[in-house]
């Protein structure tokens, strides 16, 4: 069951966690309580401090895979971004540096020097100045820049947990197509119990109305609108592209699907 049903039925763990990331919090809570035993603790021999400081970041990345927090990470770390690459731009210019190897190309020529030696050495000097301006950072140096900061390093880790936590849609079609079936089995479970408890059924989790299209459509918009927009992110800002050939060939498959199954129950769904 996800957090959802967790809060919905008042589970004791809902209650513990007080209705907050209720199953990544007790994930985190597990795991720390099972390295309280000594033959499982292979921290022992760690610093009190650098514990505390693991534990923390264990923490973090594990309550970040909650889904609830996904479109307020993905604002987060655009805006991290953002103002990082304002930083270094604003720091070229006042330098009057051109010389950084991962600074890209001026977007524009600069003019060209006056005939007199005198007004050449300043258009020299203007030149090397509109080409600070001109030069902006390239997503490696704006990720080196980010990781100089604990936070910015956390941010990091977040992206790279996370991309991990949703990553079947960019593994082969077969294996891919594994994991939906497994995920749809959970689904269609936890909509058995909403339905023991008089709950509302979750959509798409109602064995007894999906099709190959409903589950074809539910897929696509996992793709589209929780894989995607965080991918992306791995391609744009990390220049990791290579997830991205999965993720679409996959997109295309549920698409056809969608587009060519008849909207009707047909055994099996995948």
């Amino acid at each position: 069951t996800n957090n959802a049903f967790q809060i919905a039925s008042a589970s004791p763990l809902a209650l513990y966690y007080n209705d907050k990331s209720v199953l990544e919090s007790f994930h985190a809570s597990e795991a720390f309580a099972i390295l309280q035993q000594p033959q499982y603790n292979f921290l022992r021999q760690l610093p009190a401090s650098e514990y505390q400081s693991l534990r923390y970041i264990v923490i973090e990345l594990v309550l970040a895979t909650d889904l609830e927090k996904h479109r307020e990470f993905i604002s987060s770390f655009e805006k991290l971004w953002d103002e990082t690459r304002e930083k270094l731009e604003e720091g070229f210019a006042a330098s009057g540096s051109t010389d950084n190897p991962d600074a890209k190309a001026p977007l524009h020529a600069p003019s060209s020097p006056t005939s007199s030696k005198k007004d050449g050495r300043r258009s020299e000097r203007s030149e090397a100045n509109g080409l600070a301006r001109t030069f902006a950072p390239t997503p490696r140096l704006i990720l080196q820049e980010i990781a100089k900061t604990a936070e910015g390093r956390l941010m990091l880790m977040k992206l790279i947990i996370k991309c991990s936590d949703i990553n079947h849609p960019s593994r082969p079609t077969f294996l891919h197509k594994k994991w939906c079936e497994l995920i749809q089995e959970e689904f269609f479970l936890q909509g058995e119990k909403e339905q023991e408890l008089g709950f509302p059924i979750s959509r798409g989790m109602d064995r007894k109305t999906a099709t190959k299209k409903t589950v074809a459509n539910g897929n696509c918009g996992f793709i589209q609108f929780i894989v995607n927009p965080l991918f992306d992110l791995m391609k744009t800002k990390g220049n990791i592209p290579q997830f991205s050939r999965n993720i679409d060939i996959n997109l295309s498959y549920w698409q056809r699907m969608a587009g060519s199954t008849p909207n009707w129950p047909q055994g099996r769904l995948f």
